[in-house]
């Protein structure tokens, strides 16, 4: 008598199971393709989209791209939000690389509206992905900022000094304006705590790093001046 109505129930719960399977395997895919244009843009000069590291890190994101799309049937409608916690991560990889990429092109932070129009609208972005993803941004610049710091003879780059400033207004116009609370709940207190701790590392880590290169410099033109002198 119950035999088919609990063959229903199971159909339905192992199609809900391969269809979780298939979400997460995307989310891997979406996560390494990010990765690996994040790695391409850390060698990709300032402004200029025609340079290899700028075509190399395109290409991942449309890798990334076709796999969000391979996903559609899997997130339509409902599915947007009852697979959001598998694909939050994937979603958050993907906005780090992608502002990273408009940042060295533009010399901007991306909107929240500029990264929807980029993700295919059957995937659910919410504000906490778009925040912690510019927080983990923070991590690339701070580390392009110091591969790129030496401005030569007039000290620290321009480069650099324009992604110091940058990471201070995210923190002073995002991350300390944001309800800590909130994502307290949403990440555990431990792991919100952790983020912005590392966020703030990653500040004071390029302004101890240009102060010293201007150290430096002032030092240099200094012996030099002695040697004229002598």
């Amino acid at each position: 008598m119950y035999g088919p109505l609990f063959a229903s129930f199971k159909q339905y719960l192992d199609d809900a199971q391969a269809q979780r399977e298939r979400v997460i395997r995307g989310g891997r895919d979406i996560t390494q393709s990010s990765k690996k244009a994040i790695f391409a843009l850390q060698h990709a000069p300032v402004g200029d989209s025609g340079a290899d590291g700028y075509k190399s890190a395109q290409k991942h994101l449309d890798e990334a791209l076709n796999a969000f799309n391979g996903l559609e049937k899997d997130l339509y409608g409902t599915n947007g939000w009852r697979y959001n916690h598998q694909m939050s991560g994937a979603v958050q990889e993907f906005i780090e690389a992608l502002s990273f990429q408009h940042y060295l092109l533009y010399g901007q932070v991306i909107a929240l509206s500029k990264v929807q129009e980029t993700i295919p609208g059957h995937v659910v972005v919410t504000i906490s992905d778009y925040i912690l993803g510019l927080m983990d941004l923070t991590g690339e610049l701070m580390r392009y900022a110091i591969g790129h710091i030496s401005g030569g003879s007039d000290g620290p780059s321009k480069e650099a000094l324009d992604i110091c400033n940058t990471l201070r207004t995210i923190k002073s116009q995002l991350v300390d304006k944001v309800d800590g609370a909130q994502f307290s709940r949403a990440l555990g207190a431990k792991e919100w705590d952790k983020k912005v701790s590392t966020f703030n590392a990653c500040v004071e880590k390029v302004e101890r790093a240009l102060y010293s290169q201007q150290i430096r410099t002032i030092d240099q033109v200094r012996g030099k001046k002695r040697r004229r002198g002598s």
